[in-house]
């Protein structure tokens, strides 16, 4: 300021002073936006000379790394060791990418932070260039995507779930309809073998095959309720049975199953008493025990030991392990199966019912949680006998029924004494009309068959005497068996009349037609496919004149 006055000096100093201060207000005003709209995106910032390593990481970067102000990572190695090992090939493969081409990159990750969290992070990072154009810093944005890749997640898995539901619901709309159809035609083919056989003579040659004829169209109506029981629709049908006819007509099966090394032999009581179960889950049942058998036997020559006999329950033993109960005293009819293969600790015999529990290296450890629901579910119980190099024995105890012992297969159809009246007749399917027609005008019923349920209404409220009974299909196009049925009982209570007696029919078991009629009352229920015997079984529950 040399040659000004003193007082010309001054105001240059004080103008230059509040130029500086003006400035400095500035930056400092410029700074504190940056750090208002920084701290507004919640990114970090890093800025990491490429040759010295230098870095510069703002506090929210710290933050997010679980680190106090001035303590989170200040190297790429540093911060690549947070980066969770299945990421950091990746994550170093994109970053030296992005410094040799000297371009902007993009990456997620995972990483666990100073406090042992794990997060999602997303760096967007830039490449600066030195004069030569080579990489000098990197400057990146690193923001915490945790929550975003959590409700990312969240929402897959629902429409994960709603798909699947879909499927389901799809499934259980074409195994409905297969299970309608298919079990139509059965009828027609099961029905017509009934009344052949009421027509052949005991000694004919053409009886076996008739016979054939009947079990193999039995076995397709398992495979029916099969597909009816894995869509969620329908329960598998309990009936009368006995397990020596049982593993009898399975033993071709269980011989394919069983190891070629393995002698399997059958010991099987000929007057096994009756019991009341289902013979898919039974088989189902009897096939995984045979299966672990022959496992348990490593390859190696052995026997497998099948066995049914009658028994009483006694009470829980404690040497051995019992699943399932069976109260003391009840009389029994039981299936064994013992091998002669490596046993089992009792500390493996403890967990071998639980549900994905193996010993084997392949396979899901289903077979025998299933087979202990299934047990379960008939009232029964199983103990298991076993040590080590001493070999298996699982004992299987079901309740005897009271009843009668069902007939022997190949046994002569007989007539029953005839009926009288007339039937109404309302199902869709001209073949399961015409067996119907054909089954009861041999039981000495007059026929008058309807297609469908706004038919079966009208000829129910037109018809001056009443029918002897009506046998109702369930499934029907426009009105279902359901709907006549309640359309009628309706009429019936404002006509004070006496309520028809009305047999529903399906290919649907009872319990789940049973469980859609609510208060609504029927006379019996016929589930398809069927034959003249089950028929017959029906018209029993009719009350004689």
């Amino acid at each position: 300021m040399t040659g000004l006055p003193s007082s010309t000096a001054d105001v240059a100093v004080t103008s230059a002073d509040a130029l500086l201060a003006g400035s400095l207000d500035a930056r400092l005003r410029s700074e504190e936006r940056l750090r208002l709209m920084l701290d507004a995106t919640r990114a970090g910032i890093v800025d990491a000379q490429v040759a010295s390593g230098e870095t510069y990481a703002s506090a929210r970067f710290d933050e997010i790394m679980g680190c106090v102000p001035g303590a989170g990572p200040r190297s790429l190695h540093a911060f690549v060791r947070c980066v969770l090992p299945a990421d950091c090939p990746r994550v170093l493969g994109q970053i030296r990418e992005s410094l040799r081409r000297g371009q902007p990159h993009v990456i997620e990750c995972q990483i666990r932070d100073a406090r042992g969290d794990r997060k999602w992070l997303h760096l967007r990072g830039e490449v600066l260039l030195d004069a030569r154009g080579r990489a000098e810093r990197i400057v990146a944005t690193v923001v915490d995507i945790t929550d975003r890749v959590r409700q990312d997640n969240e929402r897959q898995r629902l429409e994960t779930e709603v798909h699947h539901a879909q499927k389901l619901e799809s499934l259980r709309l074409l195994a409905g309809g297969i299970a309608h159809d298919f079990n139509n035609l059965l009828v027609g083919v099961l029905s017509n073998a009934s009344l052949a056989l009421l027509d052949l003579d005991p000694d004919s040659p053409a009886r076996d095959v008739v016979l054939e004829i009947e079990t193999t169209a039995q076995r397709a109506a398992e495979l029916t309720r099969q597909l009816l029981a894995y869509s969620g629709q329908g329960r598998f049908v309990v009936e009368p049975l006995t397990l020596s006819d049982l593993i009898t007509e399975m033993t071709p099966l269980l011989r394919s199953v069983t190891s070629k090394s393995a002698v399997l032999q059958l010991e099987l009581d000929p007057e096994s008493p009756v019991m009341r179960g289902d013979a898919t889950q039974l088989r189902q049942v009897i096939v995984n025990l045979i299966t672990n058998a022959s496992d348990a036997l490593l390859g190696q020559p052995g026997r497998i030991t099948v066995r049914t006999m009658r028994g009483v329950a006694a009470a829980t033993e404690s040497e051995y392990l019992h699943f399932g109960e069976l109260p003391a005293h009840t009389s029994t009819v039981c299936l064994e199966v013992v091998d002669s293969g490596c046993g089992m600790s009792r500390a493996t015999t403890e967990r071998i019912f639980d549900p994905f529990f193996t010993t084997k290296f392949t396979g899901r450890g289903l077979g025998l949680a299933a087979t202990l629901g299934i047990v379960r579910g008939h009232q029964g119980r199983i103990t298991v006998r076993t040590a080590p190099d001493q070999g298996t024995s699982f004992l299987l105890e079901f309740p005897v029924a009271r009843l009668a012992r069902q007939s022997p297969r190949g046994a002569a159809v007989r007539d029953t004494s005839p009926g009288g009246g007339t039937v109404l007749l309302v199902d869709d399917d001209r073949v399961v009309r015409g067996v119907c027609t054909a089954l009861l005008t041999r039981r000495g019923y007059a026929v008058e068959s309807v297609e469908s349920g706004r038919d079966a209404v009208d000829r129910l409220t037109q018809r001056a005497e009443p029918f002897a009974f009506v046998l109702l299909d369930l499934t029907m196009p426009g009105l279902s068996g359901i709907d006549v049925l309640r359309e009628v009982r309706r009429r019936e209570r404002a006509e004070d009349r006496e309520p028809v007696t009305v047999f529903l029919m399906s290919g649907y078991s009872e319990q789940d037609v049973s469980s859609g009629l609510g208060d609504i009352t029927i006379a019996g229920f016929l589930q398809k496919p069927f034959t003249i015997s089950d028929l017959d079984a029906l018209l029993a529950n009719l009350s004689p004149d």
